[in-house]
């Protein structure tokens, strides 16, 4: 298998119908944003108004905040530490030893969402386009509120 690079790990902004994947974290989400892009797993990173750089969390749900503003973001980014834990390169790896490989305007997903098992299951991985996975997120994240 050959090494993975950035275009195995993280989807530019350019590339997504951004609007449309933001759009079911409404509530979560407030103010102008500048998406920056997404992982293969759909967290969504953004700039918010203030510079500072935040994602849309879809396997734990709410808006957390990752860096100071841009240029934190990318030394971050090019942390191997950091990549690891928030870019769950291992697991990129894994899917794509399995042959699980995203092709354009697909992003990893879980059947069933990690909320509902309380783990994240590499053997429960399918191939989403992100707006559908982040609807699902959204909607399984409220449902796992209420219920609690």
């Amino acid at each position: 298998m050959a090494p993975l690079d950035w275009d195995h790990l993280f989807v530019d902004a350019s590339r997504l119908d951004m609007e449309r994947i933001v759009e079911p974290w409404n509530g979560l989400v407030h103010g102008p944003i500048r998406p920056i892009g997404m992982s293969m797993f759909g967290d969504v990173y953004f700039d918010r108004s203030d510079g500072v750089v935040a994602r849309i969390d879809v396997l734990e749900g709410g808006v957390v905040p990752v860096a100071d503003d841009r240029a934190h973001f990318r030394r971050l980014m090019n942390t191997p530490e950091w990549a690891r834990d928030a870019l769950l390169i291992e697991g990129v790896a894994l899917l794509h030893q399995r042959g699980i490989v995203p092709g354009a305007g697909e992003c990893y997903a879980f059947a069933p969402h990690p909320i509902f098992t309380g783990s994240i299951n590499w053997d429960h991985v399918m191939l989403l386009s992100p707006v559908v996975w982040h609807s699902i997120c959204a909607q399984s994240l409220r449902a796992s509120s209420r219920a609690s």
